[in-house]
């Protein structure tokens, strides 16, 4: 029974892992969206 419960911990903790490292990707694609649409805006609004 202990060993499976281990098991069990250490799949959770990589999941977890995996949700932080997936979500910061996405916080940095989407910083790079508002990125190129600010600058976007920005040649709009000069022409």
């Amino acid at each position: 029974m202990g060993n499976k419960k281990r098991k069990k911990n250490i799949k959770i903790k990589i999941l977890k892992i995996m949700r932080k490292i997936f979500i910061r990707e996405k916080n940095l694609i989407i910083k790079k969206k508002i990125r190129k649409l600010k600058r976007w805006n920005l040649r709009k609004s000069v022409n």
